[in-house]
């Protein structure tokens, strides 16, 4: 987060629904005239053009269910949108700046150079012709199209590691950064800039800006979403809830006028229809911000705008501009030109909540920049939205001094269980943070990496088209040695969480201002004391902390617990069933070696994606899931979605991919429902009568050669990895568990082929039988290669058809 704070004068109280004190109209007309230019006949021709090149051959640019694009925002003058999820938001951007081009795409599947795909092969091809051309091209220069004409190949530098197939006229070129060699639009026609994975420093940001400039082209995909919600260690080392800004990778964009969002673009498999030149422009975001201000003045009709998918009601056309609009402002970077008008209309806010930002297109994106700009400074105020959520502490609640919390710094690396997402490393102090309230933490000197987090409300909600809270409430600090303050204007639990390990390092850490939260630890709290007192806490969120699991709920929720012992007894022994299942202990050596800190759940008003997702903390809705986690009998009877998410935990990344990743990890809930209840999802039926057995033997016995298995219901397509159990039992997956554990990690697969082989190898070296028929008549996609690995393995054919077996009632 940034450090400075603004404050926004804010109406009291509470509402049904929001108004707005909409700005004049002679702001907008202001505006419009310095911000969103008319452009030239010469112009608008140029980029009618250069669209067509863009779609030329094919229908329309793919969306995928198995990989949710991010947002791209057009907001310099010569950049203007390619591709736009009607439902959302634009997904590529393209910009001319200098005598170069550059190209952004809110995922990495836009370029696809191994030339399996042919849709993938001709959308990649599209952006490379129009990326390497040029408006005054030199006799030496070389384009893509040039390359495929066979008049020699184009060479990529990039940083990223990608396949490139050998019949594509592209000669790769990997660097460790962008400052190991000397950048040449001549020598080197196109930059593939990766920045999720790996810095992007700004003296590199410069280098390319250079280089564009004089004529190279730069091409970059990835999901703005995952880049802020899931940072990899180099960024979350620095920032474990970063901002589009902190990515060098935005700095560069927004000098040469795209804009990464974080915006949730698209979510199903579909063919994006192409985007006319007439529609492009409605989508350019500084125009965009002067019709969103006449919208709300109502000098504009909505109904009258070409926004959105074909027949979009206003509503709907207002929901997709206050999501551009606010995911765009919320991502530029410090000093932008957008950034610094925002700035000047933010005195003249007034809101009251709820917040619907569709009916305020507008303000909302006001109040996410403001939001944008929370910080844990001292000097900072209560916000007016604190006691809505997360929710007041009593004026006379007394404040604890001098709380010692250790701190133990010497925590496992747990990359060895190549799972999903290791649970990670926050320490729960059992103080809460009012809202504006100073809390003082006094660090020993020569401690270093240690941070500081008021909230457990994680999710960023920024970018969602309604808001049933302020969309980032909890914040991270960076403690130094000595006394440090902090002031949280929404408040919350406070974290200690040590950033680095260090061996056989620990240190003790006073807190002073926070108020005691209801917290019960198991194996330390007794029913009596709970009861007694501990429940009664002032603050308004508390935890049930246990040896595998921790859960953060409201105060009211927890009150509700009779016997907390019991329950978090039960809720130890489903999460240390996953351990058993996949074969880890504490008693056992790496890779085997079990997590050393527990698995947290934490219940919101509002989440980031659906209706729970997983993650550290795995996230929940209150209602209802709050009240499942305190009643021993409904957390069994509703515990799919928990023990899902679990599942999501636990999956071991060499085989999960895209199309197979909400299957798979229904093995979990499958064996955690069948160790603690009664029940055969699997034999559930549909409103046809038929179970998912039923739709699963029936596509087995198609002997079509073109069925696919994506083809069915992904309940369905559970079926195959049930039988694989009801033919070796569940130790069958345990022991798959450990071999993917003991693989080197040069040999782990990377491309979704490749995993797909890999598995029809690893399942039958550990079921020591041939499978290969088994996932024929399934409808798996394998390749040759990955058959004939198998068949010189010389195992046995199944006795018995592992594709017959099911369960009965």
């Amino acid at each position: 987060m940034k450090k400075n704070m603004i404050t926004v004068l804010l109406a009291g109280g509470l509402a049904v629904s929001p108004t707005i004190v909409p700005l004049a109209n002679n702001e907008v007309q202001a505006l419009s005239t310095v911000e969103a230019k008319e452009l030239s006949e010469s112009t608008q021709e140029q980029i009618k053009n250069d669209l067509a090149r863009f779609y030329n051959g094919i229908e329309g640019f793919p969306s995928y269910s198995s990989s949710h694009a991010g947002g791209v925002s057009a907001i310099g003058e010569n950049a203007f949108a390619v591709a736009i999820n009607p439902e959302t938001v634009p997904i590529i951007g393209a910009a001319r700046f200098g005598k170069g081009r550059v190209v952004a795409a809110g995922m990495s599947e836009y370029f696809d150079f191994t030339n399996t795909d042919s849709t993938k092969t001709a959308v990649a091809s599209n952006i490379l012709k129009w990326v390497t051309d040029k408006d005054k091209v030199l006799p030496v220069h070389l384009t893509y199209e040039d390359a495929l004409k066979g008049k020699g190949k184009i060479t990529m530098i990039t940083n990223r590691d990608i396949p490139v197939s050998h019949d594509l006229p592209i000669v790769l070129q990997h660097v460790d950064n962008f400052l190991s060699i000397q950048l040449n639009p001549l020598k080197h026609q196109v930059v593939y800039v990766n920045n999720f994975h790996q810095p992007l420093s700004d003296e590199e940001v410069q280098v390319l800006i250079k280089y564009v400039k004089q004529g190279g082209a730069v091409i970059f995909g990835e999901k703005g979403w995952v880049m802020e919600g899931y940072p990899k260690e180099w960024m979350a080392n620095e920032n474990s809830k970063p901002n589009l800004s902190d990515y060098g990778i935005q700095k560069f964009l927004n000098e040469v006028g795209l804009s990464l969002t974080n915006i949730t673009a698209t979510t199903k498999t579909a063919t994006l229809p192409p985007l006319s030149y007439e529609k492009a422009q409605n989508y350019y975001v500084p125009a965009l911000i002067d019709k969103a201000k006449a919208i709300e003045n109502g000098s504009l009709d909505v109904s009258t705008l070409d926004i959105g998918p074909e027949g979009a009601t206003s509503t709907k056309k207002k929901e997709i501009i206050a999501q551009i609009v606010s995911g765009t402002i919320a991502g530029l970077i410090e000093g932008h030109p957008l950034q610094q008008k925002v700035l000047s209309d933010l005195s003249q806010l007034t809101v009251t909540w709820p917040f619907i930002k569709s009916d305020f297109p507008y303000s909302s994106a006001l109040l996410a920049y403001q939001v944008n700009e929370a910080s844990l400074d001292p000097n900072g105020e209560k916000s007016p939205y604190a006691d809505h959520f997360p929710g007041p502490v009593p004026q006379d609640a007394p404040l604890i001094n001098n709380k010692e919390i250790q701190v133990d710094f010497d925590y496992e690396d747990l990359s060895h269980l190549r799972m999903g997402y290791p649970p990670g490393n926050w320490i729960s102090t059992g103080l809460y943070a009012p809202a504006g309230g100073i809390i003082t933490i006094d660090v020993p000197e020569g401690t270093e990496d240690l941070y500081v987090q008021v909230g457990s409300h994680t999710d960023v909600l920024t970018g969602k088209p309604t808001w049933s809270r302020m969309p980032v409430v909890a914040l991270q600090q960076k403690l130094e040695p000595g006394t440090n303050q902090i002031k949280s204007p929404y408040g919350g639990l406070v974290y200690l969480i040590p950033k680095k390990a260090k061996a056989n390092t620990q240190t003790s850490i006073h807190i002073s201002g926070g108020v005691a939260s209801p917290t019960f630890v198991k194996g330390q709290t007794s029913n009596e004391e709970w009861h007694n007192s501990i429940k009664n806490n002032p603050a308004p969120w508390g935890e049930l902390v246990g040896e595998h699991v921790i859960f953060t709920l409201p105060k009211e929720a927890l009150l509700t617990i009779k016997d907390p012992v019991a329950l978090m007894e039960q809720w130890d022994s489903i999460t240390s069933s996953y351990n058993t299942f996949v074969g880890i202990s504490s008693d056992l050596p790496v890779p085997h070696k079990s997590p050393d800190r527990q698995h947290r759940y934490v219940a919101d008003v509002q989440i980031s994606a659906g209706y729970m997702h997983a993650g550290y903390p795995i996230m929940i809705p209150i209602d209802p899931a709050a009240s499942h986690v305190v009643d021993p009998e409904l957390a069994l009877v509703r515990g799919w979605g928990f023990w899902h998410e679990m599942g999501h935990e636990y999956q071991q990344n060499p085989w999960k991919w895209g199309d197979i990743t909400e299957v798979s990890v229904n093995i979990y809930t499958l064996f955690i429902q069948e160790k603690f209840t009664d029940v055969k999802r699997l034999l559930q039926k549909s409103a046809d009568g038929k179970s998912h057995y039923d739709r699963a033997l029936e596509f087995i016995a198609n002997p079509s050669p073109s069925k696919k298995f994506t083809d069915l219901d992904g309940m369905d397509q559970l079926v195959f990895f049930k039988q694989l159990q009801l033919a070796y039992g569940w130790d069958f997956y345990t022991e798959l568990h450990k071999a993917y554990r003991e693989l080197d990690s040069s040999t782990l697969p990377t491309t979704d082929q490749q995993k797909k082989d890999m598995l029809l190898f690893m399942t039958s070296k550990i079921a020591d039988q041939n499978l290969v028929s088994f996932y024929q008549k399934w409808g798996w996609s394998l390749t040759e290669e990955g058959i004939q690995k198998v068949n010189a393995l010389n195992l046995p054919e199944p006795e018995v058809a592992v594709e017959t077996l099911r369960e009965y009632e």
